[in-house]
This record gives structure tokens, C-alpha cells and sequence, in this order.
């Protein structure tokens, strides 16, 4: 990220937008005190970004590039969004915090489409005593991170670098290592220590 921002300060919220080539149907809409919207330069596509509450932050880093609709949702206040330098998303991807928390993504990641992430469940359930069960929990994506078509990564997932998700795959909780395959509903390792690339080798 660079000094080349526009800033505007409105009703507290705080809105940083680099040099970006973002489509006439993107829209920030923020409903609340204390808010921060940053996006770096040269962020390309369409961005739908709706903040309902307070103390919350959404970080689009340089060169991030939507061949498609990224749709950030955060409500209630105090959530965090991060999507890391040159990751690119195909088709609508959804990231959603309807509780306080956070979904953090890194450099170089790689989204297809028809893919929701979701810190809650958006709806609280209680046991007998009246206490609360289904609290919100963070995600988490290391950089260099394949994710498939339709896929779905639930609260507290925590994705380790240069790993794939395969497609349609339903991530519902813990903590997977760097390196490896990860499919199926529920998801699990299929294959370790492997890498990939986004480009094929040229041809003999």
C-alpha cells in the first residue's frame, strides 16, 4: 500500500481508496461510527461492501483482481476483513462477519466462484441453562491459497499457505497444514507437500 489514497472522512468513517479501476457498480455503504475502508491501488472489479455498526475494518490490498463480485458483509461492529496483496476471485464470493470477528486472507490467493466464507451462524442457539453455544470464530488463509468452486469455509477454518481447497468442498473447523489437498463435505486432507501455480508450463 502506497500514498497515492484518496481519503475522506465521513461521520467518523474513514474511507482510503488508491488508484483503482473498480467497475460503476461497485458501492461501499457504512452505517455506523469509527469505520475504516481502505483499497490499495489497482484493484480491479466489482466490490460490494456493506458495514452495519462500529470499529470495523476492511483492507483490500494492491493489485487484488474480481472477474466477477466480491460481496463483504460486516455487522454488529468491531470486524475485521483483510484480503491480501494480488490475490484474484472468479465469479461471486461472499465474506461474511455477521457477528464481531474476523476473516483474514493472504498475498497471492486464488478464488474460483459461488464460494461463502462465514464467521457465524449467523442465528445464536442457546442450551437448556440459557447459555450460548454457537459463538463466532475467526477465518484464517495463509498466502498462495487455492480455493475451488463452490466452496464453503465455516467459522475458526484456518487454511495454511500454498494449500488447495477442492471444489465444492465444506470446511467446517480446524486448522490445516501448508502444502496440502483438502476436499469433500466434511473436508479432509487427501494429499500432502505438494505446490502449485497458476499458469501451465509452456508446451514442448
Amino acid at each position: 500500500m502506497n500514498s497515492s489514497y484518496k481519503t475522506i472522512i465521513d461521520n467518523k468513517n474513514i474511507f482510503k481508496i488508491g488508484k483503482s479501476p473498480l467497475k460503476a457498480n461497485s458501492s461501499i455503504e457504512v452505517y455506523g461510527y469509527n469505520n475504516t475502508v481502505e483499497i490499495g491501488d489497482n484493484v480491479k472489479g466489482t466490490i460490494l461492501i456493506n458495514i452495519i455498526g462500529n470499529d470495523s475494518k476492511v483492507l483490500i490490498e494492491d493489485d487484488v483482481n474480481i472477474m466477477g463480485s466480491l460481496n463483504i458483509v460486516a455487522r454488529r461492529g468491531k470486524s475485521t476483513v483483510v484480503i491480501g496483496k494480488g490475490s484474484s476471485f472468479m465469479g461471486l464470493v461472499r465474506l461474511f462477519n455477521h457477528e464481531p470477528s474476523s476473516i483474514k486472507i493472504g498475498a497471492d490467493c486464488m478464488f474460483a466462484g459461488d464460494i461463502l466464507m462465514t464467521t457465524s451462524d449467523m442465528h445464536p442457539i442457546y442450551d437448556a441453562d440459557n447459555i450460548r453455544i454457537n459463538p463466532p470464530s475467526p477465518i484464517a488463509i495463509g498466502e498462495h491459497v487455492w480455493v475451488g468452486v463452490g466452496v464453503k469455509l465455516l467459522k475458526g477454518v484456518s487454511i495454511g499457505s500454498g494449500s488447495i481447497v477442492g471444489m465444492a468442498s465444506l470446511v467446517t473447523k480446524g486448522t490445516y497444514p501448508e502444502k496440502c489437498i483438502i476436499v469433500g463435505s466434511p473436508a479432509k486432507i487427501v494429499k500432502e507437500n505438494v505446490r502449485w501455480d497458476r499458469n501451465f508450463p509452456p508446451l514442448p
